[in-house]
């Protein structure tokens, strides 16, 4: 076992001191190029009084003229090139039909200086020149090269591509001066006013801006077309949000890595083979199949014996003590793929933002209006949902994992993507200081709510209209909202508008004793997904007295940030593995139609950005004349009030009654009588004590003294019903 392990060891040396060797002799490659080509220009300068240099010089500037200095520029490029290649993961693929324009058009170039003085483009030039010369003339010679010139630069940076979409500027300009937009005009100079973003630092980019809008594809559906449309007019501009600073580092030292894992796991038994490696924003995953591993049978031959992948799983504890890495995870297998993926973070990390996701062409081929983005994945690429299909969402995680942050990234790239007719948006927070910055914004039904009774009011209306948009689609005869509003657009009538509920702490909402927002919930979760009507829900506590299994088989989407124990871990996502997540939006999703976690590293939203987002949909939005429209659940809070108010009165002449006729004033025994709290026993006997019902509190514990006999009683309320002690 032992000559084993050292003939493997020795094979992954020479290797690996082979593949440094190759690393070597390619740096020296480049390096002699960057001294050809200085050589070259001092010899092009007339500064060499070497015989050699000055010959090579000589042939090269008979051959090409002026264009002698471009041999130079050449050489250093491609030995650039050949570093980058040499040092970094990422391929840089330059097409072959680029290079074959980029050799006529140099061969052009050296035609037109040849034109304009003779020899001036070399030997080449001389050629080309007096070739097209003898076929009809000077100046068809001129007007071939220069069309050929101009053909060429257009073909190797797409001016077929950029000439429309400037013809297209051009003529919106021209409309702009003929025709007035009053809400075009109101969009450009809200973006005008909201210069605090050139003072955060946000940047502008109109060009990509306008090649992203301007790029179609080749077979787009109408709701794409349409919001494609929309994109111009009626939506926020992307350059509100701040773009990504830098980009996934490719060039981390992952070869002595590779080394240490291989080694690690031979010491353990369980030897492992590297096959590749994907590098993140957050991790980087390393890729390894098991190994083999030979033992000796009784008549002592070796039988090789494959590595089970349990093996190299129950590694993880060791494997992280042997490399140093804190947060070491093991995906035994990576979910759809044939290898075990071995996660360890990241120490070149890079922020995701928001923008950039919009911008993605993952996010652009998504035609529903409530696509969402939620990071990237371990490779980098854009991690896009549909709130839609899933169609309620489950976020749960520890403090300062990255909860909020992930409710108000979606909450934004909701608002970035749909006008207040399209989609109004339902915000509670108990906590207070999440969510207070969205008052305000057109898309928000009411206020932000942060009481608790306020906050079951709005759920018990956000019932009340799944139930009126249920009997709605019952009268037209559709199943879902989007039959409906097609319904309604071709009836002219108005379309109903997608309502997203997001709720920040969901113990706080399932905490009342009367289980009233539980059972609201449970409704929503069950069924309001035909009715447009979606959850968004997160929590700080997941265990089984928050996250029952109602809500789990309601909302099968789930999002598991960094919890405290693998027992969460299970309790949100059915497996362990979120107790390992680095915090920070570091995230497993569940996708409900794969039902396995994807890992995603979710975006920074700052607080500057949501206000310069927020105040241009305030801007854009015409304001109102009069009274500002109250939320549409404030009726339901007076009358639930209205009813409280009767029920208390009510509940305190039955207490009078009761303490006149047994004579008995205390707390427990109104507890007993009237099947109310404690507390709120007690709160009646004070109430009575102001009244003058019973006197203050005894010493000792005793029993009030009650001052009003039976027929006072009789006057201020009538018979509760209840029973008295016989």
């Amino acid at each position: 076992m032992e000559k084993k392990t050292t003939l493997t060891e020795g094979k992954k040396n020479k290797s690996i001191g082979l593949r440094q060797r190759v690393i070597l002799w390619v740096d020296i490659l480049a390096l002699m190029m960057f001294l050809i080509a200085g050589l070259l220009w001092i010899g092009f300068q007339g500064r060499s009084e070497g015989y050699f240099l000055n010959k090579i010089s000589g042939d090269i500037h008979f051959f090409l003229g002026s264009g002698k200095y471009a041999v130079t520029f050449l050489l250093l490029a491609v030995g650039f090139y050949i570093l980058y290649r040499n040092h970094s993961s990422r391929i840089l693929i330059v097409p072959k039909l680029k290079i074959f324009f980029g050799i006529v058009l140099i061969l052009a170039v050296f035609g037109l200086m040849n034109r304009f003085e003779k020899f001036s483009g070399g030997y080449f030039g001389f050629i080309i020149d007096n070739f097209l010369v003898s076929l009809a003339g000077p100046f068809f010679a001129a007007a071939v090269l220069g069309l050929t010139f101009l053909f060429c630069l257009g073909a190797i940076f797409h001016w077929e591509r950029k000439i429309p979409g400037l013809f297209r500027q051009i003529r919106k300009q021209i409309q702009k001066i003929h025709v007035y937009h009053p809400q075009k005009i109101a969009h450009e100079s809200a973006r005008q006013k909201i210069s605090m973003k050139e003072k955060t630092g946000f940047f502008t980019d109109t060009y990509h801006e306008e090649k992203r809008i301007e790029k179609k594809p080749k077979k787009k559906n109408k709701d794409e077309s349409e919001k494609g449309m929309i994109r111009n007019n009626q939506l926020p501009p992307l350059n509100l949000l701040e773009p990504e600073m830098g980009f996934i580092e490719k060039t981390a030292d992952v070869e002595s890595t590779i080394h240490n894992i291989e080694a690690a796991m031979e010491e353990f038994g369980t030897p492992v083979d590297v096959i590749g490696y994907s590098i993140g924003p957050g991790i980087i995953q390393y890729q390894v199949t098991p190994g083999m591993l030979e033992k000796s049978s009784g008549k002592g031959s070796v039988i090789p014996k494959k590595i089970r992948v349990a093996q190299v799983a129950q590694r993880e504890r060791d494997l992280a003590v042997r490399l140093g890495v804190a947060n070491l995870s093991i995906q035994a297998p990576v979910p759809g793929e044939s290898f075990i993926g071995i996660d360890m973070p990241n120490p070149n990390a890079l922020k995701v933002r928001l923008r950039p996701l919009i911008e993605s062409q993952e996010f652009q081929s998504k035609s529903s209006p409530l696509s969402v983005a939620l990071g990237r994945d371990i490779s980098g690429t854009p991690v896009i949902v549909d709130l839609e299909q899933m169609p309620h969402l489950l976020i749960a995680g520890t403090t300062n994992s990255g909860k909020s942050i992930c409710l108000r990234s979606m909450a934004v790239c909701l608002i970035m993507n749909n006008t207040p007719e399209q989609l109004r948006i339902v915000m509670i927070d108990p906590k207070r200081v999440e969510l207070f910055r969205f008052n305000g914004l057109p898309h928000l039904l009411g206020k932000v709510e942060t009481e608790y009774e306020r906050s079951i009011a709005v759920l018990g209306w956000a019932v009340q209209e799944m139930k009126s948009r249920y009997k709605l689609f019952e009268t037209v005869g559709v199943r879902k909202l989007s039959s409906y509003n097609q319904y309604a657009e071709k009836n002219h009538q108005k379309p109903l508008p997608y309502i997203v509920i997001f709720i920040d702490e969901l113990a706080e909402i399932v905490k009342g004793v009367d289980k009233q927002g539980q059972e609201y919930i449970d409704t929503l979760a069950s069924l309001a997904r035909a009715t447009g009507m979606h959850l968004v829900v997160a929590t700080q506590r997941p265990d089984t007295t928050i996250i029952t299994g109602k809500i789990k088989t309601n909302i099968p989407a789930r999002i598991a940030l960094n919890v405290a124990s693998a027992i969460d871990s299970r309790v949100i996502m059915g497996k362990q593995g979120a107790e390992k997540l680095l915090g920070r939006g570091d995230m497993y999703f569940v996708d409900p139609s794969l039902n396995v976690p994807i890992r995603i590293q979710g975006p920074l939203l700052t607080d500057e950005e949501i206000d310069a987002v927020v105040s241009l949909w305030k801007k854009l939005t015409p304001k109102t004349t009069g009274e500002p429209e109250l939320a549409p659940w404030e009726g339901l809070i007076i009358e639930a009030a209205n009813e409280e108010s009767s029920k208390d009165e009510k509940v305190l002449k039955d207490a009078i009654r009761l303490i006149c006729r047994t004579r008995k004033a205390s707390a427990s025994y109104l507890q007993v009588k009237l099947n109310i709290s404690f507390p709120k026993a007690s709160r009646l006997l004070e109430q009575m004590e102001k009244i003058g019902v019973v006197g203050p509190i005894q010493v000792g514990g005793k029993a009030r003294e009650v001052l009003w006999d039976e027929d006072e009683a009789e006057s201020y309320g009538e018979d509760a019903g209840f029973k008295e002690d016989e």
